[in-house]
């Protein structure tokens, strides 16, 4: 095992849960998130873990520019600066979301659209939305009556989309249109 591997294994090991895990490869850095709202960014090329502890619970970060990564807040879609800290509204798919409903997981296809959902913090079935989210902040639904969005991935040809609700122990696989995201 690798001197980088091991120490991404311990940094993971001091951690509540971990998730999330995307390699930034433009960026040589690995990006992981750590409920209820820390996001790690780790480095080999300088060893360095780097915690950034947000006001609100994270459900996904994704790679976005050098300086900044897009993250799944509990209320929203932001873009955050990672010299300064700050948080920018990138996207907020429904004009108010209510008291009960967290967006949570989330994941970029190879065209870099955002497939993200929400979900009941009581997790009653249905009450969640999948959304896709194109890089210039619009949004349409794309599956209604979810519960809890996990573990959103792509077969390697890319034409196939499996697509998790954990509550329900489910995984669907969906025919995928990599061109124009439709499943």
């Amino acid at each position: 095992m690798s001197e980088d591997k091991i120490k991404v294994k311990i940094a993971c090991d001091k951690r509540a849960i971990g998730e999330g895990a995307i390699w930034d490869y433009k960026y040589n850095r690995l990006l992981w998130i750590d409920c209820p709202g820390k996001l790690f960014i780790f480095t080999p090329n300088d060893g360095k873990n780097r915690e950034i502890k947000l006001e609100k619970p994270i459900g996904s970060v994704v790679p976005y520019q050098q300086n900044s990564v897009i993250v799944v807040l509990k209320d929203g879609i932001y873009e955050l600066d990672l010299e300064t800290e700050k948080l920018s509204l990138f996207c907020l798919p429904e004009k108010q979301i209510k008291e009960n409903i967290y967006f949570n997981d989330g994941k970029c296809d190879s065209k870099g659209r955002l497939w993200v959902g929400t979900m009941d913090k009581n997790f009653v079935k249905g009450m969640g939305i999948l959304y896709l989210v194109y890089g210039n902040g619009e949004s349409k639904k794309v599956l209604k009556d979810v519960t809890l969005s996990n573990g959103i991935c792509w077969s390697p040809d890319e034409k196939k989309m499996y697509y998790q609700d954990s509550p329900l122990r489910t995984v669907s696989c969906f025919d995928f249109d990599i061109n124009n995201g439709n499943i």
